[in-house]
């Protein structure tokens, strides 16, 4: 008789000048998962805590009807640890919109995955096995499909750089679009890398969906776009307007405009019932 258990998610190291293990790069090719591929990108500071509370419910009503896409985030979380039938389990704290695709998962069946950056010593719960990734507590979220942990090399951590991820994972959403694989960023929210994320990814020809109200740095992007002045390197190296159609906004008050946005980038088919699938 078998004692092998099942699986939980796979956990990849990856060094600068080094490939994505096969199955990641594979992810919107891989049998059963659609070449849909969205980014989840940002983070929740200085947001009220009532508007946290409502973020799941948000994201669920504009996926609603979602296939198996390739999600994805920064892949960290936070956790607490409760007293449950006499036994202590570790559960996340809050929502951020790195726990975006894990819901989709558990709601959609979504394939979840992440890229994070080695910022830090990186260890071992002590009581749990979890991995840690710094001093704050900040974990790999253990709910996803595949992790992927971004570092210098084995010698060297990128002490503090929280961009060490972003243009790998941007190359890989750019070639995956060039593959046929309908592809977005989800800009919330977030701060300096946040910026990095929206403005490299519009440079290199991926979408963005930003969220109007979410702060900081994606309203900032916002009133720019609006005004035009948001800029990126042109091709002759001069600075150029950002190119309008690459850019959608929606409101963090209504789900049905960030739906629009997703259903206007082919991220979800809506169908003759009003009901949102992708095929």
């Amino acid at each position: 008789m078998s004692n092998k258990q099942n699986a939980g998610c796979a956990f990849d190291v990856v060094s600068d000048g080094n490939p994505f293990n096969t199955n990641l790069v594979n992810a919107p090719f891989l049998p059963g998962n659609l070449p849909v591929a969205v980014r989840y990108a940002g983070g929740c500071s200085g947001i009220d805590a009532e508007t946290v509370a409502k973020m799941p419910a948000y994201f669920e009503a504009a996926h609603r009807g979602l296939g198996k896409i390739v999600a994805f985030s920064g892949g960290t979380m936070n956790t607490e640890d409760k007293v449950v039938d006499g036994k202590t389990v570790r559960t996340p704290v809050g929502f951020t919109i790195t726990y975006v695709p894990s819901l989709l998962k558990a709601l959609y069946g979504a394939y979840a995955i992440s890229t994070t950056p080695r910022t830090e010593q990186m260890t071992l719960d002590p009581d749990f096995g979890g991995v840690v990734l710094t001093s704050h507590g900040d974990r790999v979220d253990y709910r996803q499909d595949r992790a992927v942990i971004m570092q210098v090399d084995a010698a060297d951590i990128a002490e503090s750089d929280w961009s060490k991820d972003v243009i790998p994972y941007l190359t890989l959403l750019a070639a995956w679009q060039k593959q046929g694989v309908k592809v977005a960023v989800v800009a919330f929210n977030g701060g300096g890398v946040t910026k990095k994320e929206i403005y490299w990814a519009l440079e290199r020809g991926v979408p963005v969906i930003a969220v109007r109200g979410s702060g900081r740095q994606t309203d900032a992007f916002i009133e720019a776009f609006e005004k035009g002045e948001a800029k990126v390197p042109g091709a002759g190296g001069d600075e150029v307007a950002v190119d309008t159609d690459l850019v959608s906004i929606c409101s963090i008050d209504d789900a049905e405009t960030f739906r629009a946005a997703l259903i206007a980038r082919g991220i979800i088919t809506e169908t003759e019932e009003g009901c949102g699938c992708t095929e």
